[in-house]
């Protein structure tokens, strides 16, 4: 009898196991998808950026004298602010992004473990 009861209770400690990695795999799903979203808009930023510094950068040549001048530095400030905005959508697919896509297949490999 007192085996069973044992069993018994290692069989329920793994099923309480795999739903807290069932729970867990679900909850970095998501946060996986928030930071995917928050990348793409970083880079969709990084490109508006880009775009309009290049049409002030363009209307600043086409002008002359001083607002020309004041418009190309504006559009030549806005090209540096998309690089450093492209910089930091690419720091955050490494910081971000691929550790959490790691520790998923990790939750899948505990599962396939704790399955077997």
């Amino acid at each position: 009898g007192g085996k069973d009861l044992e069993k018994s209770a290692a069989d329920m400690k793994i099923v309480e196991i795999l739903q807290y990695v069932n729970s867990l795999e679900k909850q970095m799903a998501n946060v996986t998808k928030y930071s995917e979203n928050l990348i793409k808009k970083n880079r969709d930023l990084s490109q508006a950026m880009f775009e309009f510094g290049q049409s002030f950068t363009s209307l600043g040549q086409s002008e002359g004298d001083v607002i020309g001048e004041g418009l190309t530095h504006l559009g030549s400030t806005a090209e540096s602010l998309s690089v450093i905005t492209s910089a930091h959508a690419e720091d955050q697919v490494v910081r971000l992004l691929e550790p959490f896509e790691e520790y998923s297949r990790m939750l899948t490999s505990i599962k396939t473990a704790i399955q077997q």
